[in-house]
This record gives structure tokens, sequence and C-alpha cells, in this order.
């Protein structure tokens, strides 16, 4: 027998799908109402998206289901700070020399004690700056290298999605907070960050050089959330109940309407809200269709984009490729004008929010990131 839940909850991402599950969840009449949503907020939001939450927040707030906004900090900030270990799907081009560690040190996060003998120092994980190897780097050395393209690994949706949504769940299933000192710097607020051989000393990424950690204790025996997810039936490969914690449920009540992307987008209209795909700004995964309607519709949105791709190249930056926004590998400002050009040049339709192109283009989910790739 099914266990009834304590919490309904809906991870609200303010797009097209999670805003029509949302008004369904918050009149309570094709759906079971809600008790609350969720949104993660990586403080990288498109400025249209953000208003479009305000009001969807306000909806809530008439039919008592109230819209949380958490969040682990401003993504951006983390992924441009080299003293924090914050990554984002970039593509790279590297350099012609990469740096290689010659000479290792005792670890300070965990004093050298190898994950055999730690007595739990980081619970069921090794040890997150010498991977309980017990080491760390303390001098390198450049070597020359034949320059190669890739991709940076995606963490943005499990560090600043998934663990964020996770911890408002557990906080709305009576879980209490608490604090604790941190491990990782011995509570002195400051640690060396061994991906960055150059950054040194300084404050320490984990507790944000407070040397204390505000942590979410676990929930209260029995108590069950059913984690609303929308997901439409033309979105069936992104669909999976695997990776929830034993106080989740996942649940896809727009594939059990039969519902489609275009019933959504239908439904949301005849209800008066204007809904579009939602994803940071600044995502190395959109389509130049996006970025061209980005430039033509938000230009302050589109400036912050190419200064923060600027900035990814800056000197100092901590990373031993040059990281671009763009999948061609230039400054994004010139990867989008060839794009604008070379749409003129076809004659092509100016590309908008609401014509046959945009569909092509996903969303991004927490439980689903646009790009196909499992959720790391």
């Amino acid at each position: 027998m099914t266990a009834e839940p304590t919490l309904r909850v809906l991870s609200l991402g303010a797009g097209r799908q999670s805003t029509a599950l949302f008004i369904l969840g918050c009149e309570g009449e094709v759906l079971p109402k809600l008790d609350a949503a969720v949104f993660a907020d990586t403080q990288w939001e498109p400025r249209h998206v953000m208003t479009h939450l305000a009001n969807l927040q306000q909806f809530g707030e008439e039919h008592g289901v109230p819209v949380y906004l958490a969040s682990k900090g401003s993504l951006p900030e983390d992924v441009l700070n080299r003293r924090v270990f914050a990554t984002i799907p970039a593509w790279t081009r590297s350099k012609p020399y990469r740096l290689v560690p010659v000479e290792f040190g005792s670890c300070r996060a965990c004093e050298g004690v190898t994950p055999e003998c730690s007595d739990g120092l980081f619970g069921d994980e090794h040890c997150p700056d010498c991977s309980g190897s017990g080491l760390v780097p303390v001098r390198w050395e450049k070597r020359l290298q034949t320059p190669s393209d890739g991709r940076i690994k995606r963490q943005c949706t499990s560090k600043y999605k998934i663990e964020i949504i996770n911890s408002q769940v557990r906080l709305l299933l009576g879980a209490e907070r608490y604090e604790q000192e941190c491990r990782y710097c011995g509570g002195t607020g400051e640690r060396f960050a061994p991906w960055d051989p150059e950054a040194g000393v300084g404050p320490c990424s984990i507790c944000r050089g407070d040397g204390v950690r505000r942590r979410v204790g676990a929930v209260p025996a029995g108590a069950l959330a059913e984690q609303w997810i929308g997901f439409t039936i033309d979105e069936i490969e992104r669909v999976s109940d695997a990776g929830f914690p034993a106080y989740q449920r996942p649940r896809f009540p727009l594939i059990d309407l039969n519902w489609t992307v275009g019933d959504c987008e239908r439904f949301n209209a005849e209800r008066g809200w204007q809904s579009e795909k939602s994803a940071c700004k600044g995502c190395p995964l959109h389509a130049d269709e996006i970025w061209i309607d980005m430039k033509r519709r938000d230009p302050g949105d589109f400036a912050d984009a190419v200064a923060f791709d600027a900035a990814l190249r800056a000197e100092g930056s901590g990373m031993a490729d040059d990281r671009f926004l763009h999948e061609s590998r230039q400054p994004l400002d010139v990867a989008v004008a060839k794009a604008e050009a070379l749409q003129r040049a076809r004659g092509e339709q100016v590309w908008m929010w609401g014509s046959p192109a945009k569909k092509k283009v996903r969303g991004c989910s927490p439980y689903g990131c646009r790009s196909g790739e499992a959720v790391a």
C-alpha cells in the first residue's frame, strides 16, 4: 500500500509546463491541490522569467499555495570566483600548455586522514579536496600540449537546483536548520583551493569565509513529499524516478493527463498567462535562436551574458582552458552577430518566441537537462 504524502510540492521553473501545472495545482479541480511550490533561483534568470514568477507568486497567494524561492547564491558570481568550485557546461578550447602537479602536501580539509580511518569525517563521501588520497598539489609546472576543444562537466543542475529544492522540501516537511563548524576549513574561514594552484589560501568556498555551515537536518519519521514535475508526453524520455531521496516521491501529473507542451501553451493562453521556456540567461546550451531573440527583445540580458562570456576568459579566471558560452568558441557577441547575418543572408523570417522554430529548443528542468544528458 502506497503511503499518503504529507506534502504535495511542485518544482516550479516558471516555464510553460510548470506554469500550467501550478495553475492546475492551485485550483485543485482537475488535480489535487498543491501545498507549495519551490523555485530554485540561480540568480541568473532572464528578466521576463522573474516577472512571470512574481505574477505566479501572487496567483499562488490568492489560492493559498505559497511559492518559495530557494537559492545557493549567485551562479554566475560563483563560476567567476576562482576560490569556488562551480561549473556550467561551457565550451572550451585548451591553451597550448597545461598545469601539471609535481609536488604534493597534506590535505588541510582532512589533515591527511584516509577514508578508511576517517571515522565518518565526511559522512559517506570522500574528502572533496583530495578525493580521499590525503594529499593535494602544492606546486605545479607548465607543460606544452596540443590545443583541443571540449566542454566542461555540468554541475549547475545538481548543485544550484536539485540540492536547493531538496533542502527546501525537507524544511517544509518539518526538518530543522542547524549550524556546525565548517570541517573543510576547520572553522577558520580560510582554505586552499586545490583546483586552482595560483589562488592560494583565501575565503573557504564551502562556508564562504564564515567558518560555520548552515545546514538542514533530516525529515521527521514518516514524512513524505509528493514531488510534482512538469514533463509532458512529448518529453517522455526525460522522465525518471531514479535519484530521488527517500522522503520524496516523484509524480508527473501532465503525463497522467496525457498533455503535450502545446496543450500547456493553449491552457495557459486560455487562462490569460503568457509563458515561455525557462533557462539561465547565460546557459551555454542556448541555440542561436534563443541568443538572437534575447539580443533583440532584452538587450540588457544579452549585455549581461556578453560581459559574463568575456569574463570567463579574463586573466586569473582559474581555468587552464579558455571558456565560451557559444559552441563556436568565439566571443558571444561575435558569434550571435554572425548567426544574425547568416539568417538575413538566407532570407529567413526573424525568429521570435511563438514561431515554429522555438519548439526545437528545450527549456531547462532540474530533473532533465536540456542537453539530454543524465543529471549528474
